[in-house]
């Protein structure tokens, strides 16, 4: 429908009548009488500005799809029949649950605990969607969960046994966050170590290493408690090492004890022994030995006195460089506590290849040779 404007003159002079001034100012000012009204093909773009409209003269029918949804995207459900008290409309443009794209639609929580939030969805590091405005609730799977809201605040805790392992960042349980009596022997896992740091344990994905135990050290401090006693690995490097204090105050090692032999031999000749015979390793019994394989008396006549021993396979690494240290005593008689006499080593030569070193024994008193055959012998090696 158009406009229509219709102009009625003041005064209309008819055939010979007279004119005069008053008639003539009438028919100068006609009557414009305005009817119908404008449709939109009549209003020029842009032609209706903030100025033009009177306050509250735009409803929500005007602004694009007015009435609400039955279900909306996000997974909520608010019937308008059912949910007449419903509130926190708000209008979001981007053609949400089929609406028309440009045009806004109704938007509203739906539900307890609901967001508004961008719609999208992620593929490994990538987000994709059609970020239009949605509600949505947080996931059953989610870690945390809301708990209470006031007029002004929300608190949203984490749920129970909801943060997993991978979730921690390292060195972040500390001693507070430990329960009493929480870290059991099952908990100490191969590769984590033994040690307070990550590089400091004994554990590997391998059996290449010797076993070890946790020490506590005086002189560490833990971390930076200000406590002393660090917990440590102590790890053993060869065979028949033990463990020993050294000192108030330090910490306990593995190694060969100097009280301690590394090896030792008790051995009878099967007869008497002649300073000119060489005897083999079968010539002798071994009443007890370790870490000594075999035992054989050499270079007789010359040498009275000279034996020569081989240890047993890995023992010659507990002297890398050195000569074992001798102490012992022997018999010259057929018993073997017969003549009795300490044992003194003059002689000794370095472990050779094929794991054997010589030495020569002498005995200890007054009136009896230097160098002298023993029938028994019992000599610890350090």
């Amino acid at each position: 429908m158009s406009l229509n404007v219709t102009v009625t003159p003041g005064h209309s002079f008819t055939d010979n009548e007279t004119v005069t001034t008053g008639k003539l100012n009438a028919a100068a000012t006609p009557t414009v009488a305005v009817s119908g009204s404008i449709d939109a093909s009549e209003l020029g773009a842009s032609s209706v500005g903030t100025t033009q409209l009177a306050n509250e003269a735009v409803t929500a029918t005007k602004m694009g799809v007015a009435a609400l949804q039955a279900s909306a995207p996000g997974g909520f459900t608010m019937n308008p029949q059912t949910h007449s008290n419903k509130k926190g409309v708000i209008l979001a443009s981007g053609a949400i649950d089929g609406g028309t794209a440009g045009q806004f639609d109704e938007l509203w929580a739906g539900s307890p605990n609901s967001f508004l939030i961008g719609h999208a969805t992620r593929t490994d590091s990538t987000w994709t969607g059609d970020w239009s405005v949605r509600s949505k609730v947080l996931s059953s799977s989610s870690s945390i969960f809301v708990d209470q809201q006031d007029a002004s605040s929300i608190t949203m805790l984490i749920k129970e046994n909801a943060i997993t392992q991978s979730m921690m960042q390292g060195q972040s349980v500390g001693n507070e966050e430990l329960g009493v009596y929480s870290v059991t022997l099952d908990k100490i896992t191969p590769g984590g170590g033994a040690a307070s740091n990550n590089s400091g344990g004994i554990a590997k994905d391998s059996n290449d290493f010797w076993g070890g135990i946790i020490g506590f050290n005086p002189a560490a401090e833990a971390g930076s408690t200000g406590w002393n006693g660090k917990a440590e690995a102590l790890q053993a490097s060869e065979k028949n090492q033990v463990v020993y204090s050294q000192a108030k105050q330090a910490a306990l090692v593995f190694g060969h004890h100097p009280c301690i032999p590394k090896a030792f031999a008790s051995i009878h000749a099967n007869a008497a022994h002649s300073k000119d015979t060489n005897y083999t390793n079968s010539n002798f019994t071994f009443l007890a030995k370790h870490g000594i394989e075999e035992i054989r008396k050499v270079n007789a006549p010359s040498q009275e006195g000279e034996y020569k021993i081989k240890l047993e396979s890995g023992y010659e690494d507990l002297w890398t460089g050195d000569a074992p240290t001798i102490f012992g005593w022997g018999s010259t008689g057929t018993s073997t506590v017969n003549n009795a006499y300490p044992v003194i080593v003059k002689y000794q030569a370095a472990i050779d290849g094929n794991r054997e070193f010589t030495i020569r024994v002498h005995a200890s008193v007054s009136g009896v040779g230097d160098q002298i055959s023993f029938n028994s012998l019992h000599f610890y090696l350090y």
